[in-house]
């Protein structure tokens, strides 16, 4: 295994037709590099890849598979630089519902890519984790060091990621980096699907001037992370002149209530809507906040301010908008 840093110039992004894979995928080929999109399309779509494609389609290269077929993401990474392995399956509830597929997706496809990585000498495989490893942990802001207690399939399965690429990057010195998501958010983020997060189904009832649902009382606090803070967060990773395992966690850094971003929303649209409450669902946690000392001081990670925030909230409304508004032609 590689143990210094080449030139990266050719990626493979699992996932890469999804929400965040998309972003990735725009900001990797605008600075020149080589994309490999690998994805099966269950929740990634096409359509995302369309901007990319028309204008940077020199350097893209769109593979429709499973990471669980071995043989075809063992071709898929012949060459390949850098891995960012971003197919998941996203859902809680699914999780709950189904953990042998999360584990599965999740903990056995992770290790498939990790051992395709070792195989194929990537120089660096960046990880897509989740702040659900830390479960219903109160030692806010959540440092790194806190202890993982999932409260979830999904949550378990992120973490279990964790421990393999940990392993990988012992025994195989393998350079291995998880990054904890929080709440992420931003355009293309679908808001009609189980993988819906609160932001994008906030944006869609206002668009529809509809009540939104808010389960528990929504005084739960989420760290409300933009998507292209998230994808800043990714290719510093990669790019980093650290060798072995490292995990950080990519939040804004602020807390911020489930009401209060409903709130927002009307605020944003001058559209008055009370929320209908319902109880709260099995695996939520009350309160997230991420600590991002860690990926400040090590990456040089800024993600926006409270002010910014604000304006990407208004851009992801404006977005949903204006895909609602082609649907009607």
């Amino acid at each position: 295994m590689k143990n210094e840093k080449n030139n990266h110039n050719k990626y493979l992004i699992t996932g890469g037709a999804g929400f965040i894979g998309s972003h990735l995928v725009e900001n990797l080929l605008s600075a020149g590099s080589k994309v490999i999109v690998y994805d099966n399309f269950s929740t990634g779509f096409e359509t995302n890849l369309i901007q990319a494609q028309e204008s940077l389609n020199k350097g893209l290269t769109v593979i429709k598979a499973d990471i669980r077929d071995v043989e075809k993401l063992n071709l898929a990474m012949r060459g390949v630089d850098g891995v960012f392995h971003l197919a998941a399956l996203v859902s809680v509830p699914i999780s709950i519902d189904n953990p042998s597929l999360s584990f599965d997706i999740n903990s056995r496809g992770t290790q498939i890519v990790l051992e395709q990585a070792r195989k194929n000498n990537v120089f660096r495989v960046v990880l897509a984790s989740s702040a659900a490893v830390y479960g219903e942990n109160l030692s806010l802001p959540l440092k790194e060091s806190e202890s993982n207690k999932p409260i979830s399939p999904y949550g378990l399965d992120k973490y279990f990621s964790e421990q393999i690429g940990s392993l990988y990057s012992d025994l195989y010195k393998m350079n291995v980096t998880c990054l904890r998501f929080f709440n992420v958010f931003g355009p293309r983020q679908p808001p009609d699907s189980c993988y819906s997060g609160v932001v994008s189904i906030f944006a869609k009832k206002i668009t529809s001037k509809e009540k939104a649902t808010i389960y528990g009382d929504g005084s739960q606090t989420r760290d409300f992370v933009y998507v292209k803070d998230v994808v800043n967060a990714l290719t510093l990773s990669m790019n980093s002149l650290k060798s072995g395992f490292y995990t950080y966690n990519v939040g804004s850094g602020r807390e911020i209530s489930v009401n209060e971003l409903w709130e927002l929303f009307c605020q944003i649209s001058e559209l008055k809507q009370e929320p209908d409450y319902k109880l709260a669902r099995e695996g939520d946690i009350k309160r997230s906040l991420a600590s991002i000392d860690k990926i400040k001081l090590d990456l040089g990670y800024n993600p926006a301010v409270y002010e910014i925030f604000k304006k990407n909230i208004r851009e992801t409304l404006n977005w949903l908008a204006s895909i609602e508004s082609l649907k009607k032609i």
